[in-house]
């Protein structure tokens, strides 16, 4: 019998990247869901044919039992495109890049430079208007403080390359 959404995930806490992994394994049965088959969720032998992953493992992948940063990146590639997305959000979504990976903040000032470059975006003219207000701000995860940070850094950084062009 082919495994199915339903009968393929039993007892997949147990399994040592199930929790990393996640945010991935919850986008492709979400795919298998919206794209049923005879009235079912795909099952994953067709979405093995679509993406090029065996059966085993785009279970193991979806079990948790593999990670998804196993495959070559020609599968990736695949995946990716399968599921409409960009590659690096498959790495991303499954735990291989975490925000640490994009974002260095200095030894233990990493929770002072983030509320450092949240003050100076709400003094940016060009950027107050995005940051949160403080309530919100106080309430939001670490992981998504550094994500806007991120992007307001990358922002002033992309401003800076284009001030250095005109004096050029």
């Amino acid at each position: 019998m082919e495994k199915t959404l339903e009968t393929a995930f039993v007892g997949t806490n147990d399994c040592p990247h199930y929790e990393t992994q996640k945010p991935l394994i919850d986008v492709i049965e979400a795919y298998l869901i919206a794209n049923p088959n005879g009235g079912r969720a795909m099952t994953l032998g067709d979405f093995s044919k679509r993406t090029h992953i065996s059966p085993p493992q785009i279970s193991s992948l979806l079990s948790g039992r593999a990670k998804a940063s196993s495959l070559s990146r020609e599968k990736i590639e695949l995946l990716a495109q399968t599921l409409g997305i960009p590659v690096l959000q498959v790495y991303i979504l499954s735990g291989f890049i975490r925000t640490a990976d994009a974002m260095t903040l200095v030894g233990d000032r990493g929770a002072e430079a983030i509320e450092d470059s949240y003050k100076k975006m709400c003094g940016d003219p060009s950027f107050y208007f995005c940051a949160p207000n403080k309530i919100e701000w106080k309430s939001w995860p670490d992981s998504a403080k550094k994500c806007l940070v991120l992007v307001y850094q990358c922002a002033m950084l992309d401003r800076l390359k284009k001030l250095y062009a005109l004096a050029a």
